[in-house]
């Protein structure tokens, strides 16, 4: 389609320079910049920043014995919940949870819920006791922590002697 455009007399005597060619290509960086804006914008929306669906993970153990909610992503100094359905008490009816030595140097314990009878600090990990009645009226336990340093973070749980859960958490500075 063609525009029927008569040229105006006064604006002939304008010196204005245009440079066609550098003005597609700001235009063409500035729609870059915006769908990257938006591509980040959406991808705060679902996850990979901490709290969205992306962020939340789970960890069963094949025989089911324990279930680990956990997220993806967190960030530095900032609490966060590890959720545990454990299965079936031990011989002796406590139940016993073991957080691997790797992960435990890496965050700080804030708070268990409900609240462990028995601590046994390990060179292989820490393990949490729970008396008989205490995990079962709750139907899970949390465990409030806090990353005390930024990087990828491995961790293992474990209930009682049984095999045990192992999961990956980033830590964003």
């Amino acid at each position: 389609m063609a525009w029927n455009v008569r040229p105006v007399p006064h604006l002939d005597r304008l010196e204005i320079d245009e440079d066609l060619s550098l003005q597609h290509r700001l235009w063409r960086f500035e729609r870059i910049g915006w769908a990257a804006l938006g591509l980040f914008l959406g991808a705060g929306l679902f996850g990979p920043f901490g709290g969205g669906p992306l962020s939340r993970a789970e960890a069963i153990t094949p025989s089911g014995a324990l279930a680990v909610h956990y997220e993806r992503f967190l960030h530095n100094d900032t609490p966060t919940t590890l959720r545990l359905r454990p299965g079936t008490a031990q011989a002796d009816g406590w139940r016993w949870i073991s957080l691997s030595q790797d992960y435990v140097d890496r965050v700080a314990i804030e708070r268990v819920i409900p609240a462990p009878g028995r601590t046994v600090v390990t060179g292989r990990g820490l393990r949490l006791g729970f008396a008989p009645g205490t995990a079962e009226d709750a139907g899970e336990i949390t465990i409030t922590l806090t990353p005390i340093q930024a990087g990828i973070v491995h961790g293992k749980l474990s209930a009682g002697s049984g095999p045990g859960v192992t999961f990956t958490q980033l830590v964003y500075p």
